[in-house]
């Protein structure tokens, strides 16, 4: 791909992210699921590691080699005109230099966003928030090395440590504060999943970036103004069925909510028949851009 090309893709993947009308995004998982998506009208795409890893047989969490994610994303950039950003989980790394390495691969193979996760795959604890904050700051950089205004969605677990009853304002002060060192070291996007409503409107007053809370579905709004409650990006991922096919291509449901086949991150979730082939789509998580 021509790196104007690609910078031009990037900033314009970053200007759908406005608060009049919000981005809404299906996460695909390969190049025919990049189509078929586009062909709706969708003005951007993007991948969920869990469909990614289930459509090639790996459980989630970076099983997932990450030769194979990277050339699934170069299948799915040739696929398609629109922007694509990436769900690269943790980094697949330790260090920050090699995220930073990751990151580059990715915006090689055509990516104008990715996520990045601050828990580690290995059993879902929290990483240091200095040094996720030196993870963030090492993908920036590559991305700016390649002159890719990369929109690099953080996302904190903070909500992941404990069951939904024992959310509380130390969490959301724990995210907030996580939110705020991501946004300095040059995070757009704040991903927060697991967290409750109560909790989510709580936690509304103090993010300057692009954040993301759990509310049933996921939203993203910029990292710019402290105080913003809008929310600028939706994401939908899809349902698991209980033999562990991640998609459910269903037949025309006539647009009635169906209960949740599974959810395997133990969040509450509804199941909505949205237009897209017909496609059942179960909304989780919350992006919001603050």
């Amino acid at each position: 791909m021509m790196m104007s090309t690609q910078h031009a893709k990037a900033e314009t993947f970053r200007s759908l992210h406005g608060r009049a009308r919000p981005l809404v995004l299906f996460n695909i998982w390969d190049a025919g699921s990049a189509k078929a998506v586009a062909a709706t009208g969708a003005r951007a795409i993007a991948t969920g590691s869990w469909s990614v890893a289930a459509a090639n047989g790996f459980p989630d969490g970076e099983k997932l080699p990450l030769d194979l994610a990277i050339d699934n994303l170069a299948r799915i950039t040739a696929a398609t005109d629109l922007p694509v950003t990436i769900d690269l989980e943790s980094g697949y790394g330790e260090t920050a230099n090699e995220v930073a390495h990751c990151v580059e691969r990715a915006v090689n193979a055509g990516a104008v966003g990715c996520n990045l996760e601050d828990s580690f795959p290995r059993d879902g604890s929290l990483r240091d928030v200095h040094d996720q904050g030196e993870r963030i700051a090492a993908a920036r950089k590559a991305a700016a090395g390649a002159n890719v205004p990369l929109f690099i969605n953080a996302r904190t677990d903070v909500f992941f440590g404990k069951p939904a009853e024992a959310h509380d304002g130390a969490m959301v002060q724990a995210a907030l504060d996580r939110a705020r060192a991501y946004a300095q070291a040059g995070a757009d996007g704040l991903f927060v999943p697991g967290v409750i409503d109560d909790v989510d409107r709580a936690s509304r007053g103090g993010v300057t970036a692009s954040g993301q809370y759990h509310g049933g579905t996921r939203y993203t709004v910029p990292f710019t103004a402290v105080g913003s409650r809008s929310r600028t990006r939706q994401s939908r991922a899809r349902a698991l069925s209980r033999d562990d096919e991640y998609v459910e291509r269903s037949r025309p449901y006539g647009g009635k909510r169906r209960s949740c086949i599974n959810d395997p991150c133990g969040l509450e979730r509804v199941n909505i028949t949205d237009e897209m082939n017909g496609w059942t789509c179960c909304s989780a998580f919350c992006f919001v851009s603050c």
